[in-house]
């Protein structure tokens, strides 16, 4: 069953036309998504049935309130997000030196403008000092990349591609599911089934992405973030 999951797919693209992998990602995108979003239907009817609304409780995404239907929003959810989210959770799926390089120098500057706030706040965080915070990262990670280019060659970054590739994908999957952890204002143990479910929504959607970055490119990988996130901007804008 795992051998045929699209995770367990890394080399599609030797035997695969781009028209036909493209086909292969959207089947699977929506058996997966119609699967995950029934899964957590079921479990917030569930919650609703005693009396308890779990999405005000854990107001995933924050408050709908506080979002408006803007073009700084509309950018959020449609660009940077995506970009940001493809650059930390699969760029390095190239097994490249170089590429893993530049993830490196990039990594600690996108966590950083998670933790601290939300990436469309980059700029606001830079000229409130933190500006050395972020410098500092930068130099860290420039480092690293340092490191990889130094001491790891291309030969050495294609082997381990063979060996490593299927678990590295299921790997940035996961991750980018958690991720999705942060987008929840509240949590408790009584909400965990609903929290679970809810990030198994963004897990499938991140096999996707994966396959398709894998497969057809790192942008391609972009190309169907930006398709995924169109009905929560959609959600946005319609309230």
């Amino acid at each position: 069953m795992f051998k045929k999951f699209i995770l367990s797919c890394p080399d599609d693209r030797l035997t695969m036309s781009r028209w036909q992998i493209i086909k292969k990602a959207i089947a699977w995108l929506a058996v997966l998504c119609l699967t995950t979003v029934a899964i957590r239907m079921a479990c917030l009817i569930g919650y609703m049935a005693i009396g308890i609304n779990p999405m005000e409780l854990t107001q995933f995404g924050g408050d709908a309130k506080n979002h408006d239907a803007s073009l700084r929003t509309f950018f959020l959810l449609l660009v940077i997000a995506p970009v940001c989210e493809e650059l930390l959770c699969r760029l390095p799926l190239a097994f490249k030196r170089k590429v893993v390089g530049v993830w490196a120098i990039l990594l600690p500057l996108i966590i950083a403008g998670y933790v601290l706030d939300e990436p469309s706040d980059f700029v606001d965080n830079f000229h409130q000092m933190n500006w050395l915070l972020y410098l500092g990262l930068l130099i860290l990670g420039t480092c690293l990349a340092w490191l990889i280019n130094k001491y790891t060659t291309d030969e050495q970054w294609a082997a381990w591609r063979t060996r490593f590739i299927v678990p590295a994908m299921w790997a940035a999957a996961i991750i980018f599911g958690l991720l999705h952890l942060l987008a929840f204002t509240e949590m408790s143990f009584m909400l965990i089934p609903f929290i679970v479910t809810t990030i198994m929504v963004p897990f499938a959607g991140g096999c996707i992405f994966t396959y398709a970055r894998v497969n057809l490119g790192f942008w391609w990988g972009v190309l169907f973030h930006m398709c995924f996130n169109i009905p929560a901007l959609l959600a946005v804008f319609l309230m």
